[in-house]
C-alpha cells in the first residue's frame, strides 16, 4: 500500500533499511578485496575478516529483543547506529594507520554489533505501526528496502571505487 512509503512513521524504517543494506553489503563487498588487495591478505583472511561481523549480527539481534522492552525501538536503534559508526571509525582508522588484519576484523565486529540493534528495530517499529491486515506486506518491506540499498550502495560504491583506480 502507498500510505507505507508516505507515511514518515512507516517510510523511517525503510530509508534506514537502504542505509543498512549498502552498510551490510558494502563491507561484505569490499573489505575482504582491501585486505586481499591492499593488504596483501590470503584469501582465507579476506574472508575471516567479515566473520566477526556476521557473528556480532547474530548476538547483538538476540540482546536487542531484551533491551528494546526496557529502552524502546528508538533508543535501541541509535545504539546501534552509534555501534556502526564506531565500527566504520575504526575501519577509517585502519587504513590511516595501516593496521592489521586483527584490527580490521575487530572494526567489523562493531559493524555487526550495530546491525543488530537497527535491523531488529526496523522490524518491530515496522510491525508495531501499522494495521494487522497490512502486517505481511510491511515487514517484507524492511528487509526489501536493505536489499535494494545494498544493490544500489555496493553499486554506486563500486563506481567510486573503479573511478579512483589508475
Amino acid at each position: 500500500p502507498p500510505e507505507l512509503l508516505t507515511r514518515p512513521e512507516t517510510a523511517t524504517p525503510y530509508v534506514g533499511g537502504l542505509l543498512l543494506g549498502t552498510t551490510i553489503y558494502g563491507v561484505d563487498t569490499f573489505v575482504p578485496l582491501f585486505v586481499q588487495g591492499a593488504r596483501g591478505g590470503t584469501a582465507g583472511a579476506a574472508g575471516a575478516v567479515v566473520t566477526p561481523l556476521v557473528l556480532g549480527w547474530a548476538v547483538s539481534a538476540a540482546v536487542a529483543a531484551r533491551v528494546i522492552v526496557r529502552l524502546g525501538f528508538r533508543r535501541t536503534a541509535r545504539a546501534g547506529a552509534a555501534l556502526i559508526l564506531a565500527g566504520f571509525g575504526a575501519l577509517v582508522a585502519a587504513v590511516l594507520l595501516h593496521a592489521g588484519i586483527a584490527w580490521i576484523s575487530l572494526a567489523c565486529g562493531l559493524v555487526g554489533l550495530g546491525l543488530g540493534p537497527s535491523s531488529l528495530s526496523q522490524v518491530l517499529v515496522v510491525q508495531h505501526l501499522v494495521p494487522e491486515e497490512q502486517r505481511g506486506v510491511a515487514t517484507s518491506l524492511v528487509p526489501f528496502s536493505r536489499t535494494v540499498g545494498g544493490s544500489i550502495g555496493v553499486g554506486a560504491l563500486g563506481g567510486i571505487l573503479a573511478a579512483g583506480l589508475d
